[in-house]
Parts: C-alpha cells; sequence; structure tokens
C-alpha cells in the first residue's frame, strides 16, 4: 500500500496577507519622511522593508513523501520527492 502526503494549501492567502503589509507599510513609509529624524524609527524602517522584501520573494517547497507500507514491517520505507513552487 501507498501512502502520498503532502503540505502547504494556502500558499495565495499568505502572498496576499504579505502584498497587503508591503503596501501599507509603503505608506507609511513616506508619512515617516514627514516626521522628525529618529535612528530608532529609521532602523525599524530599514528592517522591517529587507523582512518584507525577502518574504515577498520567498520560494517556498513543496514536499511530496510516497511511504510504502508493508506487513511485514513497522517502519514503512520513505522517499522524498520535493517539489519547488514559485511565488
Amino acid at each position: 500500500m501507498l501512502y502520498i502526503s503532502e503540505r502547504i494549501a494556502n500558499i495565495s492567502e499568505l502572498e496576499r496577507q504579505i502584498q497587503n503589509a508591503k503596501l501599507h507599510f509603503d505608506i507609511l513609509k513616506e508619512e515617516l519622511k514627514h516626521t522628525a529624524p529618529s535612528a530608532t524609527i529609521d532602523s525599524a524602517v530599514y528592517q522591517i522593508d529587507r523582512s518584507l522584501k525577502v518574504a515577498a520573494e520567498f520560494e517556498f517547497r513543496l514536499e511530496q513523501r510516497t511511504c510504502e507500507i508493508t506487513t511485514s514491517s513497522e517502519h514503512p520505507k520513505e522517499q522524498e520527492n520535493p517539489l519547488e513552487v514559485h511565488n
């Protein structure tokens, strides 16, 4: 008997949330240009901007596992088949 499992079913929802966060962060960055300079704010803006760029460009990997289950073995034989999914 073969058992096949896969993961990551709702990538598009995560991508939509990342794009929404980036859009609102870009609006916030523009507004912060009109405030008094602050090293703390500038540092936070830089770190958040970097994190959002990495998240938006992140490539998900879909991993498919196929296990052969036999009655003569307690531990199934596992074969991994990584499939790349691009956003």
